[in-house]
């Protein structure tokens, strides 16, 4: 008997600080009742992502908090490509997303522990094998999500401007890169001045690291940050001098087609791994700052900002 009453005393006090949890989570958190629910969170990625249910597989579906705000984690994977999408658990908004080759070293598995309580507040994660088998084949065919073409998909873009995916290809595009040569991105709505604005952010293989910021409304580049330091190998060159300012004016002139040498100041600036020019100039209604090696003159950094 005292056995029994120990264990249905520590049940009852799980009870109790569950509900201490939730009932502190204010306004932010909500209520469980007031979720979207998983098969919501599932059709605003997939929407996101502009991928058909019968194309992907879903390896998980949970619900996460940061700053006692509560979303939907929605992970799957389509040709290859992993897709993991961010999905507000009050209002369906895509509030961020990563991308990455899949790793297909091994099956798709369930995540347990956290697993996503449905609108009803039911948890997954006292299911069997055999129901979570059954759950994620349901996730998986999932329901043929809405292509009204007039409806607005929050922050993931409109019929009045780009997709998240847009963005990345731009940015790609601009980088002279292609999606095979990109081993990490992430793509996240954000606001500028006032100005509804894509994040972009990217890394090649080579471990160059990509950031930009699109307009959402046009896809217009408003600034842009490349920062390929992690991958020059500083003392390549060391023992064959120093590319002349001449020389140095020629690299920067041909990254920036269109601009003319006036345009550009040149100066050269030493660091404790090796002495660099830095190249700035005013062109396209963009400010460049440029610094390439001075032994060899790769890009070392590439600063660019729109003109306001």
């Amino acid at each position: 008997m005292n056995r029994k009453r120990g264990c249905a005393e520590r049940f009852l006090a799980c009870g109790m600080a569950f509900a201490v949890l939730f009932a502190g989570c204010g306004d932010k958190a909500g209520s469980v009742e007031d979720y979207i629910g998983v098969q919501a969170a599932k059709e605003a990625a997939l929407k996101e992502a502009g991928s058909q249910a019968d194309n992907v597989i879903f390896s998980s579906v949970e619900l996460e908090s940061e700053d006692d705000i509560f979303y939907y984690e929605v992970v799957f994977t389509e040709n290859g490509m992993e897709h993991e999408y961010e999905v507000d658990a009050l209002t369906g908004a895509v509030t961020g997303e990563r991308h990455r080759p899949a790793d297909t070293g091994g099956s798709v598995s369930q995540s347990g522990g956290n697993a996503a309580p449905d609108s009803t507040g039911q948890s997954g994660g006292d299911s069997d094998a055999a129901q979570g088998e059954e759950a994620l084949e349901d996730i998986r065919q999932g329901t043929e999500r809405q292509t009204d073409e007039g409806q607005n998909t929050g922050d993931g873009g409109d019929a009045q401007g780009i997709r998240s995916e847009e963005a990345l290809s731009i940015a790609l595009e601009h980088a002279g890169l292609r999606t095979g040569d990109v081993h990490s991105s992430e793509v996240k709505p954000d606001m500028e001045d006032g100005v509804r604005v894509f994040d972009v952010e990217f890394w090649s293989a080579s471990g160059t690291e990509y950031e930009y910021e699109l307009n959402a409304a046009d896809g217009s580049i408003r600034s842009f940050e490349i920062d390929a330091e992690a991958s020059y190998h500083h003392g390549a060159a060391q023992g064959a001098g120093m590319i002349s300012e001449e020389q140095a004016l020629a690299y920067i002139l041909a990254l920036v087609p269109g601009a003319e040498a006036e345009d550009i100041t040149v100066y050269l600036d030493t660091h404790d791994d090796g002495a660099r020019y830095v190249g700035r100039l005013l062109y396209d209604n963009m400010s460049h700052e440029i610094e390439i090696s001075a032994a060899d003159g790769e890009l070392l950094e590439w600063d660019a900002q729109i003109l306001q």
